[in-house]
Protein backbone atom coordinates (compact mmCIF):
# COMPACT_ATOMS: atom_id res chain seq x y z
CA UNK A 1 0.00 0.00 0.00
CA UNK A 2 1.70 3.15 -1.16
CA UNK A 3 0.74 6.75 -1.57
CA UNK A 4 -1.60 5.94 -4.41
CA UNK A 5 -3.85 3.56 -2.52
CA UNK A 6 -7.54 3.90 -3.25
CA UNK A 7 -8.44 5.56 0.06
CA UNK A 8 -5.55 8.02 -0.10
CA UNK A 9 -6.39 8.94 -3.68
CA UNK A 10 -10.07 9.35 -2.84
CA UNK A 11 -9.22 11.60 0.11
CA UNK A 12 -6.83 13.67 -2.00
CA UNK A 13 -9.38 14.11 -4.80
CA UNK A 14 -12.03 15.08 -2.23
CA UNK A 15 -9.68 17.74 -0.86
CA UNK A 16 -8.94 19.06 -4.36
CA UNK A 17 -12.69 19.15 -5.09
CA UNK A 18 -13.32 21.12 -1.90
CA UNK A 19 -10.55 23.61 -2.63
CA UNK A 20 -11.71 24.18 -6.22
CA UNK A 21 -15.35 24.50 -5.15
CA UNK A 22 -14.35 27.05 -2.52
CA UNK A 23 -12.42 28.99 -5.14
CA UNK A 24 -15.40 29.02 -7.50
CA UNK A 25 -17.77 30.24 -4.75
CA UNK A 26 -15.41 32.98 -3.56
CA UNK A 27 -14.46 34.19 -7.03
CA UNK A 28 -17.99 34.13 -8.47
CA UNK A 29 -19.38 35.78 -5.33
CA UNK A 30 -16.82 38.59 -5.54
CA UNK A 31 -17.44 39.09 -9.25
CA UNK A 32 -21.19 39.04 -8.61
CA UNK A 33 -20.88 41.78 -5.99
CA UNK A 34 -18.68 43.87 -8.28
CA UNK A 35 -21.15 43.61 -11.15
CA UNK A 36 -24.13 44.42 -8.94
CA UNK A 37 -22.40 47.48 -7.49
CA UNK A 38 -20.90 49.00 -10.64
CA UNK A 39 -22.90 47.72 -13.66
CA UNK A 40 -26.43 47.10 -12.48
CA UNK A 41 -28.13 49.19 -15.18
CA UNK A 42 -26.75 47.14 -18.08
CA UNK A 43 -28.95 44.19 -19.14
CA UNK A 44 -25.97 42.03 -20.13
CA UNK A 45 -24.32 42.66 -16.75
CA UNK A 46 -27.53 41.82 -14.89
CA UNK A 47 -28.01 38.56 -16.77
CA UNK A 48 -24.34 37.66 -16.25
CA UNK A 49 -24.80 38.42 -12.54
CA UNK A 50 -27.78 36.07 -12.50
CA UNK A 51 -25.62 33.40 -14.16
CA UNK A 52 -22.94 33.92 -11.53
CA UNK A 53 -25.56 33.72 -8.79
CA UNK A 54 -26.78 30.35 -10.09
CA UNK A 55 -23.22 29.03 -10.29
CA UNK A 56 -22.44 30.33 -6.79
CA UNK A 57 -25.60 28.76 -5.42
CA UNK A 58 -24.78 25.40 -7.00
CA UNK A 59 -21.20 25.29 -5.78
CA UNK A 60 -22.13 26.62 -2.32
CA UNK A 61 -24.53 23.72 -1.88
CA UNK A 62 -21.79 21.40 -3.11
CA UNK A 63 -19.49 22.78 -0.41
CA UNK A 64 -22.17 22.36 2.23
CA UNK A 65 -22.48 18.70 1.28
CA UNK A 66 -18.90 18.12 2.47
CA UNK A 67 -20.04 18.61 6.06
CA UNK A 68 -23.11 16.38 5.81
CA UNK A 69 -22.83 12.99 7.47
CA UNK A 70 -25.97 11.12 6.44
CA UNK A 71 -28.29 10.99 3.45
CA UNK A 72 -31.30 12.37 5.32
CA UNK A 73 -29.61 15.68 6.06
CA UNK A 74 -28.15 15.88 2.54
CA UNK A 75 -31.56 16.03 0.85
CA UNK A 76 -32.28 19.74 1.60
CA UNK A 77 -28.84 20.73 0.32
CA UNK A 78 -29.31 18.70 -2.86
CA UNK A 79 -32.69 20.34 -3.47
CA UNK A 80 -31.09 23.74 -2.86
CA UNK A 81 -28.39 22.84 -5.37
CA UNK A 82 -30.99 21.88 -7.96
CA UNK A 83 -32.48 25.38 -7.81
CA UNK A 84 -29.23 26.73 -9.22
CA UNK A 85 -28.88 23.89 -11.70
CA UNK A 86 -32.45 24.30 -12.98
CA UNK A 87 -32.09 28.03 -13.63
CA UNK A 88 -28.69 27.95 -15.35
CA UNK A 89 -30.05 27.18 -18.88
CA UNK A 90 -32.68 29.92 -18.66
CA UNK A 91 -30.21 32.47 -17.35
CA UNK A 92 -27.68 31.49 -20.00
CA UNK A 93 -30.32 31.98 -22.70
CA UNK A 94 -31.14 35.40 -21.20
CA UNK A 95 -27.43 36.29 -21.20
CA UNK A 96 -26.98 35.30 -24.85
CA UNK A 97 -30.16 37.19 -25.78
CA UNK A 98 -28.81 40.28 -24.01
CA UNK A 99 -25.56 40.03 -25.95
CA UNK A 100 -27.43 39.71 -29.23
CA UNK A 101 -29.64 42.70 -28.38
CA UNK A 102 -26.48 44.70 -27.67
CA UNK A 103 -25.22 43.93 -31.19
CA UNK A 104 -28.56 45.03 -32.67
CA UNK A 105 -30.09 41.62 -33.37
CA UNK A 106 -33.38 41.94 -31.50
CA UNK A 107 -35.86 39.10 -31.90
CA UNK A 108 -39.30 38.86 -30.34
CA UNK A 109 -39.22 35.06 -30.65
CA UNK A 110 -36.00 34.85 -28.63
CA UNK A 111 -37.45 37.06 -25.91
CA UNK A 112 -40.49 34.77 -25.70
CA UNK A 113 -38.14 31.78 -25.50
CA UNK A 114 -36.32 33.43 -22.60
CA UNK A 115 -39.57 33.91 -20.67
CA UNK A 116 -40.71 30.36 -21.43
CA UNK A 117 -37.38 28.95 -20.28
CA UNK A 118 -37.63 30.88 -17.00
CA UNK A 119 -41.11 29.43 -16.53
CA UNK A 120 -39.91 25.90 -17.21
CA UNK A 121 -37.01 26.37 -14.80
CA UNK A 122 -39.39 27.58 -12.11
CA UNK A 123 -41.57 24.50 -12.65
CA UNK A 124 -38.53 22.24 -12.33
Amino acid sequence: MGFFSVLALQGFLGLVNGVLSSFVVIFSGALLLYILIYNFRNHVARSFAALLACVSLTYFADLALFGVGDARSAVPWLRFQWVGIAFIPAVYLDFSNGLLITTGARSRMREVAVHVSYGLSAIL
